[in-house]
């Protein structure tokens, strides 16, 4: 069931969000290769992987609330 959610999840994220939790999550590449990739520091994409990654966390543990609610 989740697996069909994270599509929506993902939908949640900017394009800039969702394109570094795609390299860094899914692709597996590194904090370094992504800001090189996106020409930007390292350090902005480390804090937007984890702003992204957190948001989708929240997202994921209201649908268990929603779900435990049933």
């Amino acid at each position: 069931d989740y697996i069909y959610r994270f599509g929506d999840w993902l939908d949640t994220l900017s394009p800039e969000e969702r394109q570094i939790v795609l390299l860094s999550v899914l692709e597996g590449y590194t904090m370094r290769e992504i800001a090189s990739m996106l020409e930007m520091p390292q350090g902005t994409v480390s804090s937007k992987l984890s702003r992204s990654l957190k948001k989708l966390r929240l997202q994921l543990q209201d649908t268990d609330g929603k779900e435990a609610a049933r």
